[in-house]
């Protein structure tokens, strides 16, 4: 009995493989459907404890001024000042809401320590950046007062990963940034800290007055106010607001903005990724379905003498129909299987881009597995309702 089996499935399995691209590209569509369901359900999860984390982690008290895109370079009407670390010394002057401003300029910059090369955002900040970010130390200190307009430099933990050495190796090393050279005297922790058009973890941080004298700009494009949590959003934004005219003459050119706004652009996003998410995994699920079907089918097709000589050596037609429904659940689970693995993949990749938290919901591995144990059998019981339709068709054709 056993070795009748092994033969049976054998058999089968010749069969698919005779025409394994038709297998291979069910899985592919079929897969990819079932990972952008997978992924779309996966999504808003993860985007709602980003947001949770974020609050927990900044709170609403984080502010930012920026220069408004397309103005970089531009000054406006009646402005009188630049933003220049004037304005920092100034703002601290007075008893304020504002607990902390970082103020930030950055620029690409091509990184070499030995033999390893790379580019990498070079971030020129003052001591209270650390601070209104809430980083945290691996090895070494923070950049200080003293390191003003010195060629010191503290280190992401990515780009203390890129250099191969270990972190308390690395402190006091000589890293070149562009034309200079920089001493390491900080390592940072991994970070997931705030919304910004870089990575904390693949930067390099040296002191604003440095990076001043390296540009020969003095100009501030960004600046990161930590607030009292006592004073109303509004409130603040005002303060921020009428400081900045008061300061600059004209702050057109400059917006300030807070999380809340900073997690509008998340939902934004996310609510377009989902949109397209969407339409591909039904798009692909169906075309992978009908796909399935159509295998299926052919499959049937084939072994139809096969089938036969099944019956004439008395094996049971429902241990034929048995064989079909199995080899299409089994059929079935590694496509699921592998489109569930392409879903991780993709939200991994997702996540890694935006420097978030990776959160998979549950229900995201019910539905998926629940739509592949729904479809696999009901395509399984057409196969045989076509088998036995097959086999029914050639017997009437051998009647006189």
């Amino acid at each position: 009995m056993i070795s009748r089996l092994k033969h049976i499935f054998r058999l089968s399995f010749q069969v698919y493989w005779q025409k394994k691209w038709r297998l291979i590209s069910v899985a592919i569509v079929l897969s990819l459907g079932i990972a952008a369901i997978f992924m779309l359900l996966s999504i808003g999860n993860t985007v709602r404890l980003e947001i949770i984390r974020r609050f927990q982690a900044e709170g609403a008290d984080l502010f930012t001024v920026l220069k408004r895109p397309g103005e970089s370079r531009k000054v406006a009407p009646n402005q009188t000042n630049i933003l220049s670390l004037d304005f920092i010394d100034w703002f601290h002057q007075d008893n304020n809401p504002i607990l902390e401003l970082a103020p930030e300029k950055k620029l690409n910059l091509t990184v070499q320590y030995q033999t390893v090369e790379f580019s990498a955002p070079i971030v020129g900040s003052t001591e209270d950046y650390a601070k209104v970010n809430e980083l945290k130390l691996r090895a070494g200190r923070f950049l200080t007062p003293y390191d003003a307009g010195l060629s010191r430099c503290v280190i992401g933990q990515r780009v203390a990963r890129r250099l191969q050495r270990e972190p308390a190796e690395l402190l006091g090393e000589t890293l070149h940034l562009g034309p200079l050279a920089f001493q390491i005297v900080g390592i940072l922790r991994p970070s997931r800290g705030f919304q910004s058009e870089y990575s904390i973890n693949e930067s390099i941080l040296i002191p604003f007055r440095t990076m001043v004298q390296f540009t020969n700009d003095s100009e501030i494009n960004k600046i990161s106010i930590k607030t009292d949590p006592k004073y109303s959003i509004g409130e603040l934004n005002d303060f921020i607001h009428a400081k900045l005219t008061l300061f600059l003459g004209d702050a057109s050119n400059y917006e300030v903005t807070n999380q809340q706004v900073f997690i509008e652009t998340i939902r934004n996003q996310t609510g377009q990724l989902s949109l397209y998410l969407g339409i591909a995994g039904c798009f692909l699920f169906l075309a992978g379905t009908f796909l399935f079907i159509q295998m299926m089918a052919w499959s049937v097709r084939e072994r139809r003498k096969i089938f036969n000589l099944y019956r004439i050596f008395g094996v049971p037609v429902h241990f034929i129909h048995w064989q079909i429904f199995l080899e299409t659940i089994g059929i079935g689970v590694m496509i699921g299987g592998i489109g569930i693995l392409v879903g991780l993949w993709g939200m991994q990749l997702i996540t890694n881009t935006f420097d978030w938290v990776l959160s998979i919901a549950l229900p995201a591995y019910f539905i998926a597995w629940g739509s592949i144990f729904l479809l696999t059998p009901l395509i399984g019981y057409f196969s045989i309702l076509q088998y036995d339709q097959t086999r029914l068709n050639m017997m009437l054709q051998m009647e006189p």
